[in-house]
């Protein structure tokens, strides 16, 4: 059975995927469904087995030659802080995900300083004092593919 890395979401951000929380996908199945655990997982090597690629197929359209396809997976209130990559389309396959996108070359001390908490306590928080400095939030729900640009 395939093994996945486990983080809980301040890790994804902070320790950039390297923990040796491991476990099996039946596992982090229960956990995910445990409202008492906050799984998170990142995974660039789960389309790389065979049969996890036949499960989930990439259209056409969304292929890029250089691209690279990699697993995240979630329960309630999981996730990454705030973070930076390349150009990327994200879609989600079940349930929603909340996303909050700054403005490039913004990015408020407050949140610089509130990074290693929980994003329930961002938003709680720091989000009401940002003002014009608050990123855009919107929430993606099953289906629905992103884009984030290469900013």
């Amino acid at each position: 059975e395939m093994v996945l890395t486990v983080f809980s979401p301040a890790q994804a951000a902070l320790l950039e995927g390297k923990t040796s929380r491991r476990h099996t996908v039946r596992e982090i199945l229960q956990m995910v469904r445990d409202p008492k655990h906050n799984v998170y997982v990142f995974n660039p090597d789960f389309f790389k087995n065979e049969s996890a690629g036949q499960l989930a197929t990439m259209p056409q359209w969304l292929h890029m030659p250089d691209g690279q396809r990699l697993l995240t997976l979630g329960g309630p209130r999981a996730g990454t802080q705030f973070h930076a990559h390349g150009a990327a389309f994200l879609t989600l396959l079940a349930g929603h995900k909340r996303w909050y996108l700054h403005r490039p070359g913004v990015f408020p001390e407050a949140s610089v300083r509130a990074i290693h908490r929980e994003v329930s306590d961002w938003e709680a928080e720091v989000l009401p004092g940002l003002g014009d400095s608050a990123p855009f939030g919107c929430v993606q729900r099953t289906g629905e593919t992103m884009f984030v640009p290469d900013v």
